[in-house]
């Protein structure tokens, strides 16, 4: 995170990372809470722990939360592990490249529940 700069630059160089084109929901808090601002465990030691809306999260840094939306992504049937997108969902054509945001389903091998 921005707020840990100097010791990721030591440990790791530079960072320049980049949260674009996203979709976030939280369903259970609502839009002003997308994005857990440090690892919930350190909630009580980690002085910049916070909830973040999306507006909060984009004056972190440059590049977060850009071309990023807080919606229902309206998933045909989760319960039954079905992720497709249904018409009039958000996500339809809205990714860097114009195509749906998130993976694309068809490519990827069928999934067994254990």
């Amino acid at each position: 995170t921005t707020d840990r700069r100097r010791v990721l630059d030591r440990l790791y160089g530079t960072l320049d990372n980049r949260y674009e084109y996203n979709l976030f929901r939280n369903a259970a808090l609502g839009d002003q809470a997308i994005v857990c601002w440090g690892d919930p465990a350190e909630r009580a030691t980690f002085p910049h722990w916070a909830l973040l809306s999306l507006a909060d999260f984009a004056r972190k840094s440059h590049g977060y939360g850009a071309a990023s939306i807080v919606a229902d992504p309206m998933f045909a049937d989760p319960a039954a592990r079905d992720f497709s997108l249904l018409p009039g969902s958000p996500a339809r054509g809205t990714a860097s490249d114009g195509r749906d945001l998130g993976v694309d389903l068809s490519v990827l091998p069928p999934y067994d529940a254990p």
